[in-house]
Formats: structure tokens, sequence, C-alpha cells
């Protein structure tokens, strides 16, 4: 597994795999993405987004925030394939944070592998070791 920066191409793969109703569920913000918000926001961004790769198949997407958080989330057909923890392993430094729905056990369980300790409060936030 590698990862490579995301590029103009991936635009569009970016947003069907956002919106995919699975995702939706996974995420903290779940409403639908219209195409014009995420064109605006993906060529005016201030992330950092790169796309998850097994050899050459694009699989997934991990991004940091400014605020040093760090979002996965994982084309439909590779999930359930450790795809997302062996991802989080190779992204980012120490003290990147995740805030992940108290519902998603299938995030908490890639995080918690991929060496992010849970911190205490009303969300489940996880800081990288």
């Amino acid at each position: 597994m590698t990862l490579r920066p995301a590029t103009p191409k991936d635009e569009r793969r970016l947003w069907c795999w956002r919106n995919h109703p699975s995702a939706r569920a996974a995420s903290v913000q779940s409403d639908l993405i219209p195409w014009e918000t995420h064109r605006k926001w993906f060529r005016t961004h201030s992330h950092h987004i790169w796309i998850i790769m097994q050899g050459r198949v694009a699989c997934g997407v991990i991004r940091e925030e400014d605020c040093h958080q760090v979002s996965i989330f994982i084309d439909p057909r590779f999930r359930g394939r450790g795809v997302s923890a062996a991802a989080l392993i190779q992204f980012g430094q120490p003290g990147l944070l995740a805030c992940i729905r108290s519902d998603n056990s299938a995030s908490q369980r890639a995080f918690v592998g991929a060496g992010y300790k849970r911190l205490e409060g009303q969300w489940l936030w996880y800081r990288k070791q």
C-alpha cells in the first residue's frame, strides 16, 4: 500500500466516495455534499489530501486539516480489509487528532490499531502517539 498526493483527476472520485451512503453514515458531517460545493472545496482547500493506493488501484483517501485533524474514508469495495489501519500507520506524525462517531466501531478499531489513543470527553477523540 502506498499514498500519493491527490490530483484534479481525483476530484470526482473523492466526491463519490464521500457521498456514498455508508461513508455518510460513518461521518461526523453526514450531509450529502453537492457537486459544486465539493468542487469549490477541492480547488481551494487548505488540506493535505492523499490517495490510498493498493498497487495501481485507488482505494481510499486520507487527509490532514490545518488543525492537525486526520480524516479517512475508504472505497466501499475495500472496506473490511485493513486498508484504514495500514494507511493511518503510514500517514502523519505524532499529535494528529481524529474525531470518530461513537457508533463507528470500525474506524475506532482502525485508529487504535494505528497507534492512536482515545482522549476523554463527549466525542471520541484519538491522538496519534
